[in-house]
């Protein structure tokens, strides 16, 4: 009950007052080829005064029962309700625009949670953390067995989530802007990605292969 905005299967369109989940009150009923209504509605279909335009550009000024124009009126007869009409399409697209950018802290929170969760920087931190695990400070020192990862792959890690940590607090402070514009968004993902994310990615496989090769000298 109340205002809202409704896009049928068909492309058609209505904005305006319901009841019930029924078109109810005033509002604007647009079809997908063309020509719109703009006025009363009762059990989901036109009735009472309102103006329906044509695709022809014709209008019909009037009443309507059951979705059926039935008597012509003037305009001035027919203004008050299409004028209200208009109000509600337009209420009721301010209130669904409102309600799609509207944001409960909880859903804040989650959303921001799991991108950080997923963020790949934060994910080669883990996961090099994970291989140090009773270890020393770095890959090669690593004693056999002691990692739940290879030493190999221990090795590429480490170096990777060094090399990525600056880039993580960087990247979470565009996280934490919930409201961030599309287009900021873009440029920032846009700039982390060509100024840092292939360079790391080289930098922490050359590392890699010199820890390793290192360890298979010592062999």
């Amino acid at each position: 009950q109340g205002l809202g905005v409704y896009s049928y299967p068909s492309g058609a369109s209505y904005e305006g007052e319901w009841n019930n989940n029924v078109k109810d009150g005033v509002g604007v009923y647009k079809w997908p080829k063309g020509g719109s209504y703009a006025g009363e509605f009762k059990r989901g279909a036109f009735n009472g005064k309102g103006l329906r335009f044509m695709r022809s550009g014709a209008v019909k000024s009037g009443r309507f029962e059951e979705g059926v124009f039935v008597e012509a009126l003037g305009m001035k007869a027919t203004d008050a309700a299409a004028s209200a009409a208009t109000d509600a399409s337009s209420a009721a697209r301010k209130a669904a625009e409102a309600g799609r950018i509207r944001e409960t802290t909880s859903q804040a929170i989650a959303r921001i949670l799991v991108k950080i969760v997923t963020f790949p920087p934060m994910v080669a931190i883990a996961l090099a953390s994970a291989a140090m695990m009773g270890g020393g400070t770095s890959a090669p020192a690593i004693a056999a067995g002691a990692s739940p990862l290879p030493a190999a792959v221990a090795a590429v890690l480490a170096p990777l989530a060094a090399a990525n940590r600056p880039l993580v607090l960087i990247t979470l402070g565009v996280l934490f802007q919930p409201m961030l514009p599309r287009l900021q968004a873009r440029a920032a993902a846009h700039f982390l990605t060509t100024k840092y994310a292939l360079s790391l990615l080289a930098a922490a496989a050359a590392a890699g292969g010199e820890a390793v090769a290192g360890a298979g000298g010592r062999g």
